[in-house]
């Protein structure tokens, strides 16, 4: 799977990420975000997985998870 979709159309998601590396979702998370706290070879494992699948994080649901939109707005006002 190199274009970040499962058999059925769908996107590859973290639970499935987790899945076939046969760890918990927690852990995917933390490498995605490069925490400390895990094993060089966990660590690898999963990005393994990652790379393989073609997993890219959802934009809408980093934001819900950091309670932040991540998205710039822009009011323009002309006149004539």
């Amino acid at each position: 799977m190199t274009d970040n979709r499962r058999t059925g159309g769908k996107p590859v998601t973290i639970n499935d990420v987790a899945r076939l590396a046969g760890v918990s979702k927690k852990t995917v998370s933390r490498v995605i975000n490069n925490s400390p706290l895990l094993r060089a070879e966990t660590r690898e494992k999963v990005q393994k997985v990652i790379a393989e699948s073609g997993f890219a994080p959802d934009p809408q649901a980093r934001g819900l998870a950091f309670r932040r939109s991540f998205l710039v707005g822009m009011i323009y006002d002309n006149p004539s």
